[in-house]
């Protein structure tokens, strides 16, 4: 039996598809860049990340301070609590309290100090040396009157250093 001149065009199409559709390049999917250590928050709704080295600085057993910089947004959080310690406590009361600063394109800033709030440390590990929690407050800025408002701050296993 003889194949005819169509019969093998189709064939050989049919082996092109194939071939084709089995050499399909895989399609990247790009995950977004979660850390797995540092601080992360809102400042009035916009993206707050760490991107500098962060640790939480014990100061015997009286205080922790914790000091996260974003130098691409040119802005910083800071907190300080009176405890070495797993806890909840209201950032603007006693010794717990918090700022932020925005600095300008020369290099000024502008400080917002914690009129309310909250810092829930869930994790105060001193063997592992390290610290974790959630957080959120109100900052007023004294000479403008202006506030900003800092939520879903998160703390992510940073290092404890004395």
């Amino acid at each position: 039996m003889k194949i005819n001149t169509l019969s093998k065009l189709i064939l050989v199409l049919i082996v092109f598809s194939v071939f084709t559709q089995s050499c399909k390049k895989d399609e990247k999917t790009t995950t977004p860049f979660t850390p797995t250590t540092g601080i992360t928050a809102k400042i009035n709704g916009k993206s707050f990340t760490d991107d500098s080295t962060t640790e939480a600085f014990k100061n015997s057993t009286i205080s922790t301070s914790i000091y996260a910089i974003n130098t691409a947004g040119s802005s910083s959080i800071g907190i300080g609590f009176g405890a070495v310690s797993a806890g909840t406590f209201t950032i603007g009361s006693g010794n717990h309290g918090a700022t932020y600063k925005a600095y300008d394109i020369n290099g000024n800033d502008t400080i917002y100090s914690a009129t309310q709030g909250t810092f829930i440390i869930s994790k105060y590990d001193l063997i592992n040396n390290k610290l974790s929690g959630t957080f959120s407050f109100t900052a007023k800025n004294s000479a403008t009157g202006r506030t900003v408002s800092i939520t879903e701050g998160v703390i992510t296993d940073i290092p404890i250093v004395e």
